[in-house]
């Protein structure tokens, strides 16, 4: 299987982004301006793992020689890859939110099923993060049917497609927004924020990046140095993060930014990276960050469980032993899930992906 091991890296920052939204807000210096900005940028990292998505999907998955993906066997591959954590990841959590409306046996139903991002109010039934998953399995289904006829079209169709379905979806979800949405804990809010509708957008503009990064690949036989191009994009990136408030205030109707609304500028970001033969590509592939890059799924899918599991369990015990912890059991937390990813990888998810793939994938 082709890699790109220098992206891999990016999605455990992605990872961490989203874990420190959920539960590092509190936590000194997240608690404090300017440093909240960073803290509150979580929800919007979840379009950067569509987009990246969608990259890697379209480079490592091309079409056959009649220009096919088998939709079973690629359906089977995928889902000998998530589903043996996500349904552990499901189970542990089980314990402590069972029984908080919506927390149901249909809650359940629809997380075991990638359900639950489609129905109000349930996507963050039982283990809340996983919704993100709903939508990835979405782009599973959709992919060996969709991409082959991209493929075909060639990387100017795709740019324009993925372009303008980017764009009707913006004006949709910010017309949504402006003018229907209600506040949290509604039905607006989860149509708005969890329906796999408005979040395809990002897929599909990483699979377009994917196109145009191969095409110019193969024209040029290689990357080359990024460093100060890729720049440009990460200062526009921290310049959203930390005046976003300003720039809120500035436009003439609210922003959305959870939904692609940042997909272009993620797509840069993963391109140049993509392309880069610095010592940056160098230091995100190395054998001391790659082992992160590959458990940013199971922290991702752990993170719920694990908070439950440390909150109920060890908080107490930590605080009576050291007082001077009441402030930062996020960060013990945080070595706690990571260690115990690196963990459940080894000795669960990989061996239960080859056992899989050997009874399923022929």
């Amino acid at each position: 299987m082709k890699r790109l091991d220098q992206l891999n890296f990016l999605r455990f920052l992605a990872a961490l982004a989203i874990v420190l939204f959920h539960y590092g807000r509190g936590a000194p210096p997240f608690n404090t301006p300017p440093w909240n900005r960073i803290s509150q940028m979580g929800p919007n990292t979840v379009s950067f793992f569509f987009v990246l998505s969608g990259f890697i999907l379209a480079y490592v998955y091309l079409p056959n020689d009649e220009g096919k993906i088998p939709w079973k066997t690629f359906i089977l591959k995928r889902l000998a890859r998530i589903y043996p954590l996500y349904v552990i990841a499901i189970v542990a959590v089980i314990p402590f939110r069972w029984g908080d409306t919506p927390h149901t046996l249909i809650g359940l139903l629809l997380d075991l099923t990638f359900l639950q991002a489609w129905i109000p109010p349930y996507p963050l039934a039982l283990n809340g993060p996983a919704w993100a998953m709903s939508i990835i399995f979405v782009f599973y289904v959709v992919f060996p049917l969709l991409y082959p006829w991209v493929w075909k079209k060639g990387t100017r169709f795709s740019l324009w497609f993925a372009g303008g379905f980017w764009l009707v979806s913006q004006i949709a979800t910010l017309w949504l927004y402006n003018t229907w949405y209600a506040g949290p804990n509604t039905f607006s809010h989860d149509f708005l924020n969890y329906n796999p509708i408005f979040h395809f957008n990002a897929f599909l503009v990483g699979v377009a990046g994917s196109m145009l990064f191969q095409e110019r690949q193969k024209a040029s036989g290689g990357g080359k140095s990024r460093f100060p191009t890729l720049l440009v994009p990460l200062l526009l990136f921290i310049g959203v993060i930390f005046f976003r408030g300003q720039l809120a205030s500035l436009a003439p109707f609210k922003l959305l930014y959870a939904n692609g609304l940042l997909a272009p500028l993620y797509l840069w970001i993963i391109y140049l990276v993509a392309r880069d033969t610095s010592w940056l590509s160098k230091l995100l592939s190395s054998k001391w960050l790659l082992p992160f890059g590959e458990i940013s799924f199971t922290v991702y899918l752990l993170q719920s469980p694990m908070s439950q599991i440390y909150g109920r369990l060890l908080q107490a015990r930590v605080e009576n032993i050291f007082p001077w912890m009441a402030e930062y059991h996020f960060y013990l937390f945080l070595l706690i899930l990571i260690a115990t990813a690196f963990l459940v990888q080894r000795l669960y998810e990989l061996p239960m992906q080859k056992f899989l793939r050997r009874k399923l994938v022929r």
